[in-house]
């Protein structure tokens, strides 16, 4: 839908094409902290943002498992994997879990060692809402009104 000005008939869209920093597949807070994401439901719009994140993924080079997590916060997530380690065998520890997040190098895949440094920077476009119009002070209050309401109070 959309946003209408009826004084002068101007519009604005709450929903659109907004770029979220890759490094949010690994962070609760990321992409919004899930906010400006159309639906927290599992559905169309989970499958289609899970889809947009793996070819923005795979436009750097990178390929890793995205999901859609139940939760309060970010939904969209990379997916862990455990890496054995002698070390913490002999410790009588787990496993450490790491994001699912491989680079393709000799035509293998190779675990990323940090993945929120390999992803900062790095978009994907998703069609999400855009928060930036509640700042957009000109389209809630034009300067035209700024200044009458400024000859008023002199």
């Amino acid at each position: 839908g959309l946003i209408a000005r009826v004084a002068d008939d101007r519009i604005a869209h709450p929903v659109k094409e907004v770029s979220f920093d890759l490094s949010g597949l690994t962070e609760r807070w990321g992409f919004g902290d899930g906010e400006q994401l159309l639906s927290r439901d599992e559905g169309d719009y989970s499958a289609y943002a899970c889809k947009a994140v793996e070819a923005a993924l795979k436009a750097e080079g990178l390929s890793g498992y995205v999901q859609w997590v139940e939760t309060s916060h970010n939904n969209l997530r990379l997916g862990w994997v455990e890496v054995p380690s002698r070390l913490r065998a002999r410790l009588g520890l787990a496993p450490r879990l790491v994001p699912a997040l491989w680079r393709t190098r000799d035509d293998r895949l190779v675990l990323v060692r940090s993945a929120p440094r390999e992803l900062t920077g790095k978009s994907a476009k998703l069609w999400a809402y855009d928060f930036g119009l509640a700042d957009d002070r000109d389209f809630w209050e034009p300067a035209e009104a700024r200044e009458e309401l400024r000859r008023r109070s002199a």
